[in-house]
C-alpha cells in the first residue's frame, strides 16, 4: 500500500468519524432538548401540585390520643 492510498483511507476515516461525531452531537442536543423540557413539566407539575397541599396547622406527633 503506497503512501496516498494510505493517506486517502485516512482522510475517508476522518471524515466518517466527523459525520458520527455531528450525529452523535445533534443526538446530545436533542436529549438534552428534552431533558429541558421535562424539567419544565416536572416544575409545572410541583406548582400544581403545591397549591392542592394545605400545610398542617400543627405536627401530627402533637396530637393527644383520644381518651374513651
Amino acid at each position: 500500500m503506497n503512501d496516498e492510498s494510505r493517506l486517502s483511507r485516512l482522510e475517508m476515516l476522518v471524515t466518517e468519524q466527523e459525520l458520527l461525531l455531528e450525529q452523535y452531537s445533534d443526538l446530545i442536543r436533542d436529549q438534552q432538548k428534552q431533558l429541558d423540557q421535562l424539567s419544565h413539566k416536572i416544575e409545572m407539575l410541583e406548582l400544581k401540585l403545591s397549591k392542592y397541599q394545605q400545610p398542617d396547622e400543627y405536627d401530627s406527633s402533637d396530637q393527644v390520643p383520644p381518651h374513651y
